[in-house]
């Protein structure tokens, strides 16, 4: 990705033309690794572990890749690994379409026959919540700030790049929930992204491809996406720190700041908790049933935004106002559930997490709510402070 940058900067190679060299790179990439894996007794172990060695590494890979250009590290990447996602979404989508009218895979979930199940609880608000990205992302909204925006050659692509894209989320989260409904029996404490990557398999067996082969190639894509999650994340709160401190020479704090942002990560990485059953569990496991009620609260309060902005210039709010409703509703219930379950056990600390996330979400709301009126008469004047926008 980097020599892609460097070569499309320096104008030495096109779009069209760098594309025909480097994707075609990246699927040989992956079929030599494949055949000539890097195993776990090939690598220094730090803290005695090969898994932590690769948590250190990619701490380092997240602190370069986030201080440096977007057109560096960053466009190229996320360009030559979308095609890793369209051949996974494509190619998987219709094995998962021709595997079920021909009988060969049975893709059904006894936990989606009703609306209560007596170990996942009631349908709502689990559903809106497992299903984040592929619904409407609060995390997409921030990157569309932070990065999106900066690679936009005008304002006209922003409609099809961001709707367009949520599309393809959201037919990714169908393929995404069907892998999991065509695996029989996943083992308990297995990765979801193992899970993902299993499904995949057996959908690319429709066509002859091993489901080995097919499961490495689903865990390659998935992990890539994941990758850079890993340092947009590490990039946008560099950001956020430095807006929120109000550090304007950015070049100059953007080291100290980076390492700020990856000093709970670096943290966490390495560290276990007791579980509900008193047993080690890491650190990222506890947190992640909080993902993708953040994730929905973020879209949430986003849209929250646009509905006072829009107020402010006195035009219409309801179709943006409904989602964000329905969205807000969702998440405070998912954060009560979360709140009711954790407080007065080991893992308590997500309880307080929550309960902070709602005090915040209440006030924001409450300050929208006293404002209402007097932005209406903003619109109505045609004026557009500072503060309302």
């Amino acid at each position: 990705a980097v020599i892609f940058g460097l070569l499309l900067k320096k104008n030495v190679l096109g779009l069209g033309r760098g594309s025909l060299i480097f994707v075609p790179l990246i699927f040989i990439g992956l079929f030599v690794a494949s055949h000539h894996p890097l195993l776990p007794g090939d690598m220094p172990q730090f803290m005695d572990n090969p898994k932590y060695t690769w948590m250190l590494i990619l701490l380092v890979y997240c602190f370069f890749a986030s201080i440096a250009p977007v057109w560096l590290m960053l466009q190229p990447r996320d360009y030559l690994s979308s095609y890793l996602l369209f051949a996974c979404l494509v190619i998987g989508g219709l094995g998962m379409l021709i595997g079920s009218a021909t009988g060969s895979i049975v893709s059904e979930y006894p936990w989606y026959l009703g609306f209560y199940h007596e170990n996942s609880g009631h349908l709502f608000p689990v559903l809106f919540i497992t299903v984040a990205c592929g619904a409407c992302s609060g995390f997409h909204s921030i990157v569309a700030s932070g990065t999106t925006a900066k690679q936009l050659s005008g304002e006209q692509d922003a409609r099809p790049i961001a709707y367009g894209g949520m599309l393809v989320e959201a037919a990714l989260a169908l393929v995404a929930m069907a892998t999991v409904m065509s695996v029989t029996s996943v083992p308990n404490g297995q990765s979801p992204i193992v899970t993902f990557s299993l499904g995949i398999g057996n959908f690319l067996g429709t066509f002859g491809i091993s489901p080995t082969a097919g499961a490495t190639f689903g865990l390659l894509s998935v992990s890539t996406f994941l990758l850079t999650t890993l340092d947009t994340c590490t990039r946008l709160t560099r950001y956020i720190i430095e807006e929120f401190f109000n550090l304007r020479d950015t070049a100059r704090w953007r080291y100290l700041t980076t390492l700020t942002a990856l000093s709970p990560l670096f943290y966490l990485a390495f560290q276990t908790y007791p579980g509900p059953d008193g047993n080690p569990v890491p650190a990222w496991r506890m947190i992640w049933p909080v993902f993708g009620t953040t994730n929905q609260l973020l879209a949430a309060m986003a849209l929250l935004v646009v509905v006072v902005w829009r107020r402010s210039l006195g035009r219409k709010v309801w179709y943006i106002a409904l989602p964000m409703l329905f969205m807000l509703v969702t998440t405070v219930t998912s954060m009560i559930q979360l709140i009711m379950k954790h407080i007065g056990t080991p893992t308590a600390v997500l309880g307080w997490v929550n309960i902070v996330m709602l005090v915040m979400t209440a006030m924001l709301v409450v300050d929208t709510a006293r404002s209402w009126g007097r932005l209406a008469e903003m619109g109505s004047r045609g004026e557009q402070p500072a503060e309302a926008i």
